[in-house]
């Protein structure tokens, strides 16, 4: 069995594709991202929008529309942990709209899931 220490050097050593790096740099691009919204979350939501026009609703469609349909994506489960993160967090400072907007992206997303999982029948 291969050691911590020998498994982080033989990383550190290996030369990633295009594809993950481009992945890589999307992925931290959307968190950094997603980070801010949330952070400034009142300052950027205009006051006659609601949190799920303004944060679920667009995520639900990006999500639905480009990541939802790639084979063996891994996409879905870091960003769900990455707003899990922020809302379970104490050392993250959002605001309680931020942390109610992801409790509410939480519930869609996690019933979407579910039903991806279990599809009803045609009979």
């Amino acid at each position: 069995m291969q050691t911590e220490e020998d498994y982080i050097r033989e990383v550190s050593l290996r030369f990633y594709s295009e594809k993950e790096v481009k992945i890589n740099l999307m992925m931290k691009g959307l968190m950094d991202y997603l980070s801010n919204r949330l952070k400034n979350f009142d300052k950027l939501q205009p006051i006659e929008c609601s949190a799920n026009t303004y944060f679920v609703e667009p995520l639900l469609t990006i999500f639905e529309d480009r990541l939802y349909k790639q084979a063996k994506s891994n996409f879905v489960q870091y960003l769900i942990l990455f707003i899990v993160g922020h809302v379970a967090s104490k050392q993250v400072k959002i605001s309680l709209n931020a942390r109610n907007a992801c409790k509410l992206y939480m519930e869609r997303i996690l019933s979407h899931l579910i039903l991806r999982s279990f599809p009803q029948s045609g009979s």
